[in-house]
């Protein structure tokens, strides 16, 4: 029986030491549930929607794409060309979601004000 334990062991940790780490699952998010987007990514997985990999890839075809701004938006108004303004007005979607203030450029550029206030939704949110 001992013998049995010894070359679990053994082929457990030559497995360990094979499969690159690309193909184990993801670590652990230390994150609370409610900060993490592995639902939200999902979804616009099943949709089909690709990710962009750089802000300059959403000039051309405006129409087609959608800037979506998860949690901090310090210097979202520099990065993408032409700015956010532009962006929208060639057809872009823009999503930004945050409970962090917006930056006071941003705001103006296009119109919206996120405060950094918490907004409740149930009795015991306040």
């Amino acid at each position: 029986m001992r013998r049995i334990v010894q070359a679990a062991m053994i082929v457990c940790a030559t497995v360990l030491l094979v499969v690159p780490a690309h193909a184990l699952p993801r670590s652990f998010d230390p994150r609370p549930r409610g900060e993490q987007t592995q639902y939200f990514q999902r979804i616009l997985f099943e949709l089909g929607l690709k990710p962009l990999f750089s802000y300059t890839d959403l000039a051309g075809d405006e129409t087609s794409k959608v800037l979506i701004a998860i949690g901090q938006n310090v210097g979202l108004e520099t990065r993408i060309p032409g700015g956010v303004r532009q962006f929208l007005e060639q057809g872009g979607s823009v999503l930004i979601a945050s409970d962090i203030k917006l930056p006071d450029q941003l705001s103006k550029e296009i119109g919206v004000v996120i405060d950094g206030s918490f907004a409740g939704g149930w009795p015991f949110d306040s």
